[in-house]
């Protein structure tokens, strides 16, 4: 049994305050691979006797929990990230405004997951050799996924002498972190054409100098796969 005088609120403490870990495992996987990590210890007595009987009640006594908490994986944002071919592109950032860790997508088809609380959000896309895409004003509701799929479009090549160059990187500028609390979900953001010197809606959709090169209607054809 655990002491009265442990100093846990209802039986829970934050395990840092509780006492430190440095170069675990579970910051190593948060910082490097996008995964949370989570202990659970569930009394005092870290070598029980007997532990086989034991087990069985405290699975009994907590299974429902952990399952339920497993769901959290799908609350928040979700998606695939493709070229204009329809092909699926890893290695791509995806950065949520207001802060936070950026991550990775790593699945071999383009898939992404990001837990996030309910609230507005702008999402942005980038990879290098590609034009970064950004979602303005998405709505996350609690207890359920919103899925924004991205389609990036490559940046031209331009070859000199035998070497082959991208043009500028266009990594998206870290000053656009905040929320726009006052936008509304369906609030449209347009895209000015370089070439046409007109400017398009693109249904929420930024693309960050899509217009160089990329194409005549190459802004409208990625907003409509994506």
């Amino acid at each position: 049994e655990c002491s009265r005088d442990s100093g846990f609120v209802d039986g829970t403490t934050n395990g840092n305050k509780w006492y430190k870990v440095f170069n675990g495992m579970q910051d190593w996987n948060y910082y490097y691979n996008d995964c949370f990590e989570i202990t659970v210890e569930l009394g005092c007595c870290k070598y029980p006797q007997v532990a086989s009987s034991t087990f069985g009640d405290v699975w009994t006594d907590n299974f429902e929990s952990v399952f339920e908490y497993t769901k959290l994986a799908h609350y928040g944002i979700n998606g695939r990230v493709t070229d204009f071919s329809g092909n699926p592109l890893t290695g791509v950032t995806i950065r949520v405004s207001g802060g936070g860790k950026n991550i990775t997508v790593r699945h071999n088809m383009g898939y992404y997951w990001r837990p996030l609380i309910k609230g507005q959000y702008n999402i942005t896309a980038y990879k290098q050799g590609y034009y970064p895409l950004s979602r303005r004003s998405v709505v996350v509701i609690e207890g359920a996924s919103t899925e924004i799929d991205f389609v990036l479009i490559p940046k031209p090549q331009r070859t000199f002498k035998d070497e082959t160059v991208e043009d500028e990187d266009t990594t998206p500028d870290q000053e656009d972190e905040s929320t726009d609390s006052d936008s509304s979900p369906d609030e449209e953001s347009k895209q000015v054409d370089p070439d046409e010197g007109q400017e398009n809606e693109t249904n929420g959709e930024e693309r960050d100098g899509a217009g160089d090169g990329a194409g005549d209607g190459a802004g409208d054809g990625a907003g409509d796969g994506a």
